[in-house]
């Protein structure tokens, strides 16, 4: 999920000009950020044995946590933001997280195995524990839902979070 402000570009002069207005469907981008970061994985297959799609999903949750893991390390190198919500989802099942700058290793941090292992459980914990999984279209699943879209709403709301809008000539 992203958070883009745009303008609406001056009239055209030329044809040329024209058709890159067209193209950017008359706006410019100014800034953009990314609110979310999602790690999506294959739901668990249809196994004759009950207790295997959970262990499944769990494999596959915990997995998506380990990639967005990196992808926040390297999110935080690129840009400014101090937080991020990752989303980690196996099919219809899925977790999510408020995630701080200082929850990740820096991108150029030299952290030993114990260091980097304590960090990951860490970010692994603020996804909460191993059975709070929510299930896409339901009751909860909504609830958690909107408070994800109300912690994006106030990350991109606070003060000087978006630049002043740009003059176009």
């Amino acid at each position: 999920m992203s958070h883009v402000a745009s303008v609406v570009l001056p009239a055209p002069a030329t044809k040329n000009e024209e058709e890159h207005s067209n193209h950017r469907g008359g706006r410019k981008a100014y800034h953009q950020c990314g609110a979310v970061i999602t790690e999506l994985k294959k739901p668990a297959g249809r196994l004759t044995d009950p207790g295997t799609p959970a262990k499944h999903v769990s494999v596959n949750i915990k997995q998506a946590q380990i990639e967005l893991f990196a992808y926040c390390k390297a999110y935080f190198a690129c840009h400014s933001e101090d937080s991020v919500i990752a989303f980690a989802a196996a099919g219809p099942f899925w977790k999510w997280a408020s995630v701080s700058r200082g929850d990740v290793p820096g991108w150029s941090d030299q952290l030993d195995a114990k260091e980097l292992r304590i960090k990951q459980e860490r970010f692994d914990a603020k996804f909460g524990k191993k059975r709070r999984l929510f299930v896409l279209g339901t009751e909860k699943s909504d609830v958690e839902l909107t408070k994800i879209r109300e912690a994006c709403i106030s990350m991109v709301s606070k003060k000087d979070h978006t630049p002043k809008v740009p003059i176009l000539e």
